[in-house]
């Protein structure tokens, strides 16, 4: 029998080395005219062109969202798609994307968001993966917002990101979907030294490198409704276009505060819970002493997994009047008092992996007081 590694989520009121896991990566499916309908890893357009020919109306969606991806900083990208549009099931291409590839992405081009969360979600809450959906063009900001809490109805609505509006990137008068923008510098926000705890609305993952305008710009009154109806928004502020917006549809389980919502949250869980089930899958098959060493070495393994997040600061340590550490922003529990001897007897190997996640910045106050010279600011 295979380990179980059962994940919770501790979602307190309080607010290194980089992790090895590749987590910026893309999955992304749609229609092409031509070529493999197996998953192909890829690592820029130039490749998907080989494999799948240059734009043109059947792959053009696919093929602007894979363009976009690569220019803004992505780097590994799998794609699987073919001739026919699977409407009517999308996991007939999204099954191709197996659990071992690890955690990433996912999105279908082309496709409104109504179809695509309920085939991405379903994946993404699967497989422990991000899934990206979008509207159609042209769609207004008060149709975003209602077309998000629709998506929200999808029980795996913790694992999807609502993005508007479209985009534009150089060489074309339409507009494209955001999926490519939106994975492209959430690609770049992983790459950095917080790994996947990192938001793609700091500027400098954020602010766009390739694509060079939106199709609908949004006012501050239009942010606040849009962010209260969790649509992540790309803006132009302060002369740059940047990412704006990265929320989930909902919390993470398990977040009883309420101050989980930004997608690097559900990526930072993924990656944990992913890296932990390795570490499980290592012990298959392992002798489990009397004496507690083999429980000792599975904790410690485990303890490997999430000691570089909070190395990183992507875990909250707890720390009392005088600096010092009352915990490290995470608790591993692999001993006894969850594997008995009578379920180790049959085989299985339990642990337990809580964490308190880092908040990040997603509101600036900043009040200035204007007085007098002699007064007191």
């Amino acid at each position: 029998m295979s380990p179980r590694v059962d994940f919770q989520v501790n979602a307190l009121a309080t607010p290194a080395p980089t992790p090895k896991t590749l987590t910026g990566t893309l999955f992304i499916t749609g229609v092409v005219a031509t070529g493999p309908e197996e998953v192909q890893k890829i690592s820029s357009i130039a490749a998907f062109r080989t494999l799948y020919g240059t734009r043109v109306e059947a792959n053009k969606s696919l093929h602007d969202a894979i363009q976009t991806f690569f220019a803004e900083g992505g780097t590994t990208c799998y794609v699987v798609a073919g001739t026919a549009p699977y409407q009517d099931d999308w996991s007939t291409y999204l099954d191709k994307f197996t659990n071992d590839l690890g955690p990433g992405a996912v999105a279908i081009a082309g496709v409104g968001s109504t179809i695509a969360a309920q085939y991405v979600g379903a994946h993404c809450e699967a497989n422990g993966r991000l899934g990206l959906i979008c509207g159609p063009e042209s769609q207004s900001a008060a149709s975003a917002a209602s077309a998000a809490a629709t998506a929200t109805g999808e029980a795996a609505a913790e694992f999807m990101i609502y993005l508007w509006p479209w985009v534009s990137i150089p060489g074309l008068t339409d507009p494209i979907e955001p999926l490519g923008f939106a994975a492209g510098v959430r690609a770049r926000a992983h790459g950095s030294t917080a790994g996947p705890a990192q938001s793609p609305m700091a500027v400098e993952y954020g602010s766009s490198r390739f694509v060079n305008g939106i199709e609908t710009a949004v006012t501050d009154a239009e942010f606040t409704s849009l962010n209260t109806a969790r649509v992540s928004c790309g803006r132009i502020m302060q002369g740059k276009l940047r990412m704006y917006g990265w929320m989930c549809l909902e919390n993470p389980e398990g977040d009883t505060v309420g101050n989980l919502a930004g997608g690097q949250f559900r990526d930072l869980i993924n990656a944990i819970v992913w890296k932990a089930t390795q570490v499980a899958e290592d012990y298959v098959g392992r002798i489990v002493d009397g004496r507690g060493i083999t429980l000792g070495e599975f904790g410690g393994d485990l303890t490997g997994v999430v000691a570089p997040f909070a190395a990183s600061g992507a875990l909250f340590a707890r720390l009392d009047d005088d600096g010092k550490e009352l915990d490290p922003g995470y608790v591993v529990n692999a001993g006894s008092s969850i594997n008995p001897p009578e379920d180790l007897a049959t085989g299985e190997l339990k642990a337990e992996i809580g964490v308190r996640l880092s908040p990040s910045a997603e509101f600036i106050v900043i009040t200035i007081a204007a007085t007098d010279a002699a007064g007191t600011i």
